[in-house]
Order: structure tokens, then sequence, then C-alpha cells
């Protein structure tokens, strides 16, 4: 396959799984616009914190993508067996039945995926990885503390009612960091299989990631509303 038509193909699946995953999001604020209107400071956050979300995705996304190819990360392929749920002796007596077949697959499958979340593991432990996901982490809190600030005046300014200051703070806190965590995770899960199918991390993980981050984002911003009593 030639490498024009291998960055067309990656790139068109990524961003069709991306748009697929962002209508579920938008079904979603749908869903719950009645919430948002309520409390109509939520709907000045949202659009920040979804481009906030989006620049958090794509850093790390391009982060991880560019310390794979300077193998500052290595994604080994271990070898693990799994666990044995098909006895031999049935193997050989019913190795045709579409029970075992059935088996076989869930086996294959546990194998491959144990694989995933065993090198997943591995990139978690790696210094200069957990060196870049505090910094991260502490970028995340500064621009959480900021965008709730930044909300009230503007809410000020608009005439808004303006619910208590820390229950913002704790709106926009909690989101944001929720996001970075959920956002470094699915990165690296993600990374991980495209490494493991030999695609490009440059085509796929970015568009998946910030959809991702969209989706995560509205779900995590009302939970921490709920929990607080906004909505």
């Amino acid at each position: 396959m030639s490498l024009v038509k291998k960055i067309f193909r990656e790139n068109l699946i990524s961003i069709l799984v991306a748009v697929f995953i962002s209508s579920i999001g938008g079904s979603f604020l749908e869903h719950e616009k009645s919430n948002l209107l309520a409390i109509p400071i939520l709907i000045i956050i949202v659009p920040a914190l979804n481009d906030m979300v989006g620049d958090f995705g794509c850093i790390i996304a391009s982060r991880f993508s560019t310390m794979f190819y300077k193998d500052e990360i290595r994604v080994r392929e271990y070898i693990y067996t799994g666990f044995r749920i098909i006895p031999r002796n049935l193997k050989e007596k019913y190795g045709n039945s579409k029970g075992i077949k059935l088996l076989r697959f869930i086996e294959d499958a546990s194998k491959s995926y144990l694989k995933i979340f065993k090198a997943s593991y591995e990139i978690l432990k790696n210094s200069i990885f957990k060196d870049f996901i505090k910094t991260i982490a502490l970028v995340s809190f500064i621009s959480s503390i900021y965008l709730g600030i930044l909300s009230v005046i503007v809410a000020y300014f608009l005439k808004i009612e303006v619910p208590p200051f820390e229950k913002i703070i704790f709106v926009s806190l909690f989101s944001g960091l929720s996001l970075v965590t959920i956002i470094s995770l699915f990165s690296i899960f993600l990374s991980v299989i495209a490494i493991k199918n030999r695609w490009d991390l440059d085509n796929i993980i970015i568009p998946i990631v910030t959809a991702v981050g969209d989706v995560s984002g509205i779900a995590f911003l009302l939970l921490s509303a709920k929990y607080v009593g906004l909505i």
C-alpha cells in the first residue's frame, strides 16, 4: 500500500470514529439542555472547557507520539499466555464444534487485550511520561481555576445570576482534572493499539482523543454540577 493511501485510509477511519463519538456528545448535550439552561453560567463554561480539553488532547497525543518516535517510550511485545479456558482434551475431542470455536475466540481475545493493558501499564511507569503528565496536571489545575474565575467575571458583566463562587471553582476544577486523567489513559491505550496494528500515531490519536475529551467534558461538568447541587 502506498504512503498516500495509508495516510488517507487512517485519517478517514479516525475522522469517522471521531464524528461518531462527537455525535453521541451532541445527543447527550441536547438531552441535558434543560439543566444547562437552568444555570446559565454553565453555558459560559462549556465552550471554554471543550476548547481546553481539545488543546490538552492535542498536546498529550502529540507529545506521546513524539516520545515514541524518539524512542523515549518503548512498547515491547509482552508475551502473556492469558488464561487457559479450554482444556486440551476438549480441544482434541470437540475441536470443530461451535462452542469450542467460541471459547477459542474468547481465549485469543483475552491474550491480545491483556498484552495491550500490560504495555499500557509499562508506559505509565515510564519516568519521562510521568514527568510530562505531572506538568500537564499542574497546567490543568491552574487553567481550570482561571476558567472558573473568568466565567464568574463574564457572568457578572452579562448580569447573569452567579451561584456560590466556590461551587463554580469546584465544577471547573473537577471537570478539568478528571478530563486530563481520562485523556491521558485513553491516549496510552489507543496508542498501544495503534502501534500493535502498525498505524501511524499522528493519523489516529488526535481526532479520536479530542472527540472523547469533548464528550467526557460535558459529562464531568454536569456530574460535578449535580454533586454540588447546582442542578
